[in-house]
């Protein structure tokens, strides 16, 4: 995903009036942005409180700063100038952050994405955008930088694959991957999604899977998608609390619905060892065989 996010603002850079803030990575990524546009390209370093100031500075002065980082570190270091100089104010700083969940889980609990899902969405004004793939990742930056929001990016690290149709054009807040034959449905946010749909897939049993792309104001099409469901599993890697299984009960109760919603959210009691991305997702509880026991148990 960072490579098409790379991509997206190097295309968009001159006509936005694109600044990119990166605490001190990107290395590897954002060297044709930085040779074409020097002067739109910080390294703050390991300065997140300042480098979110900066950006906010920036937004008044008439350019579109885009804040980047290792997921945890432009969220939790910083949330105090997120609140207080972007979502507040309700300045257009795009937040963008790679290595959602526990994408960089290798390198420690230092690096667990875990909570941002929760604390970002507590923020007024703040846009949500959780793509699950590449293709995506691409059509919600390019919406990130459209919309004149404070707005935060989660991204997958790298790696990720395209599933679902790839016929879409723009970004959507929601999309249907697969098509079941009860009232029963599975809601993803992020990569675990394909994940979720190669569980599926390997089913017998037909299953409807939605992937949530956005997690902000609920769609009316959603709404009544949900209003036909008796039960929803929802599926994030991300904790319990603030995240996909939060954001879904909250609508439902609000908006009247009579569904069940239950969560398959990362266990971080059970994280005792670092190591690969897969085998994180394992320790956690999302494993291709942990969503497929879920569903079954449910559908």
């Amino acid at each position: 995903m960072r490579n098409v996010f790379a991509e997206v603002i190097l295309e968009k850079a001159d006509k936005k009036r694109i600044v990119l803030v990166t605490g001190d990575l990107g290395y590897g990524v954002f060297e044709k942005f930085q040779e074409k546009f020097p002067r739109n390209f910080l390294n703050a370093g390991i300065t997140e409180q300042s480098m979110t100031s900066l950006a906010a500075g920036l937004s008044d002065e008439g350019w579109l700063p885009v804040v980047y980082s290792i997921a945890n570190f432009p969220t939790l270091r910083n949330f105090e100038q997120i609140r207080n100089d972007i979502a507040y104010p309700g300045r257009h700083v795009v937040v963008c952050s790679v290595g959602a969940g526990l994408s960089y889980a290798s390198l420690g609990s230092s690096h667990f994405a875990l909570e941002d899902l929760a604390v970002m969405r507590s923020l007024p004004h703040m846009r949500i955008l959780s793509p699950s793939d590449t293709l995506r990742a691409k059509l919600a930056t390019v919406s990130a930088l459209e919309t004149n929001l404070p707005t935060y990016l989660r991204l997958g690290k790298s790696g990720e694959k395209n599933f679902g149709q790839l016929n879409q054009l723009e970004h959507s807040s929601f999309r249907q991957i697969s098509i079941g034959t009860n009232d029963f449905s599975v809601f993803s946010t992020g990569s675990i999604g394909l994940e979720v749909a190669s569980a599926i897939s390997n089913m017998r049993k037909r299953v409807t899977h939605y992937s949530i792309e956005e997690l902000g104001e609920v769609e009316e099409e959603l709404v009544e998608v949900v209003s036909t469901l008796r039960t929803i599993v929802t599926v994030e890697e991300h904790g319990q609390v603030g995240g996909l299984f939060s954001w879904v009960s909250e609508f439902s109760q609000l908006k009247g619905l009579k569904v069940a919603v239950v969560p398959l959210s990362t266990n971080a009691k059970n994280l005792k060892k670092a190591g690969s991305h897969g085998f994180m997702r394992d320790q956690a509880g999302l494993s291709l065989d942990a969503i497929q026991a879920a569903i079954l148990n449910y559908c």
